[in-house]
């Protein structure tokens, strides 16, 4: 069944062979107006809460190339219950339109180390993908298609200068009883949805999930969570119908995150902005009458 990525009214409608549809986007606010792709002043900080050796990947997407990811920071392995250190945008990435992200992450080592692990269902084992999108979409009203904004500038407008983290949830797409290289996970976060378009407190969006935490999966979705989607096959954009995948029902258990920060430039001083005008004013010379 397609896991639908639509907006058509402010209540969530159940709709004939299709498992959700999204409520429709106002043309003000965060969404309407994060369409500045150039974004500089962002850091991507990952964390590994599993007890195995995870590789991470940023990879940043344009969307003149329709979403197409356009450059990469191999942030390269973290150790069982590690974290990166701040990952600035790369000069790669500075020199193109990037607006978005998918993590791509890896296990690369077993559960517990070298030797094995517990074997829980909850265990990483060497060999599982994960790959977390995350988008900002919004549905011109002149149009009626979807656009995708900038998540950078999107978490710049609406909480500027704070961390917020977003986690992975891990699964078995494979149903073998434990995720391992069986298994390559898809999941998306809408960052303007699952914010509410930034009314979410930053409170409230620190402690929606706990790392460590299980949850159950249906139909692709988390109750009571918008914004975030689950899939056994890799996400496809439509400008007429957003993002679309194969809806995974089953456990999921959060044991990676990637912490985002973006923030507006700084707006010059008055200081300075007076002393400008001050030089510009006396550099002109003004040519008196003779008496």
């Amino acid at each position: 069944m397609p896991c639908p990525h639509t907006r058509s009214s402010h209540r969530w409608v159940a709709l004939p062979l299709l498992a959700l549809a999204l409520p429709a986007l106002a043309d003000t606010g965060p969404e309407a107006n994060s369409n500045d792709c150039s974004q500089r002043n962002a850091y991507v900080i990952e964390h590994n809460y599993t007890r195995t050796a995870l590789d991470f990947t940023i990879n940043y997407t344009d969307r003149r190339n329709g979403g197409t990811i356009v450059a990469s920071d191999h942030v390269g392995e973290i150790a069982a219950g590690g974290q990166s250190g701040k990952r600035e945008i790369p000069d790669a990435a500075k020199k193109l339109t990037l607006c978005d992200v998918v993590n791509h992450t890896r296990a690369v080592g077993n559960p517990g180390g070298p030797g094995g692990g517990a074997g829980g269902p909850d265990d990483i084992w060497s060999g599982a993908e994960h790959d977390q999108k995350f988008e900002v979409l919004y549905k011109d009203p002149a149009t009626g298609k979807y656009v995708q904004q900038s998540i950078f500038h999107f978490l710049a407008l609406a909480y500027g200068g704070e961390e917020i983290p977003f986690l992975d949830f891990w699964f078995d797409t494979s149903g073998d009883g434990r995720i391992d290289a069986n298994d390559h996970m898809y999941a998306l976060y809408d960052i303007g949805e699952y914010t509410h378009s930034g009314a979410d407190s930053l409170a409230a969006l620190r402690s929606r999930f706990l790392p460590g935490q299980a949850v159950d999966i249906l139909n692709g979705r988390i109750a009571g969570i918008d914004g975030l989607y689950f899939s056994t096959t890799a996400f496809t954009f439509d400008e007429s119908t957003g993002y679309q995948g194969s809806n995974y029902s089953g456990r999921g258990f959060g044991v990676t995150d990637h912490t985002f920060y973006s923030r507006l430039p700084e707006p010059a001083s008055l200081a300075l902005t007076l002393a400008a005008l001050v030089a510009g004013l006396s550099s002109r010379r003004v040519k008196r009458p003779r008496a």
